[in-house]
């Protein structure tokens, strides 16, 4: 298995949408983004396995909930919406090459909670440069164990059923579907 090159920039993470209601007990619910600029799949001469590892820092959910009046207790539930995978350089390769696409959630040296499976994509086999994966490719677990960290790693691998022409070069994007008790 080579071990694949990666370009983190930055990662940023974004409000998009939040709304609430002033009776309490009703629930509040808010979607948050986290964005991968820039992961590197490097470009392999024959069909491959392979895999990355992306650590993800200063993901603070509680800074976000906190401008909104919530604080981290008052968290029912995370969980993921979608995942987007953009490839950046359409010029010279889109996703076609890839046969299956994986990603872990998991905290960097803790064993509880356990890695996650977060997206299964057994076959891509697709000539797009653009994968907007929702039910049925993204897990349904409650994610909110992990969101006590403001770190953790994203592992990911891919399998190739024929020669990539070029590195890939994709951004991630992963919507959340925060809910809070008032």
């Amino acid at each position: 298995m080579k071990r694949l090159t990666l370009l983190f920039s930055s990662v940023a993470a974004s409000l998009l949408l939040f709304t609430s209601c002033e009776e309490a007990g009703i629930q509040l619910a808010a979607d948050y983004t986290i964005d991968i600029p820039e992961v590197v799949i490097a470009q392999e001469a024959a069909p491959t396995t392979a895999s990355f590892q992306e650590i993800v820092n200063g993901v603070n959910l509680d800074s976000v909930l906190e401008a909104n009046g919530i604080d981290n207790s008052q968290i029912q539930s995370v969980k993921i919406l979608n995942v987007r995978c953009t490839v950046l350089n359409t010029a010279e390769v889109n996703f076609d090459p890839l046969k299956s696409l994986t990603l872990h959630l998991q905290i960097p040296g803790v064993t509880d909670p356990a890695p996650v499976q977060i997206v299964n994509v057994p076959n891509v086999d697709m000539n797009l440069t653009e994968l907007n994966l929702g039910q049925g490719s993204v897990t349904t677990q409650d994610l909110l164990p992990y969101f006590d960290y403001t770190t953790f790693d994203i592992d990911g691998s891919v399998e190739t059923d024929e020669p990539m022409p070029a590195d890939l070069r994709m951004q991630m994007s992963i919507k959340l579907e925060v809910v809070a008790k008032p």
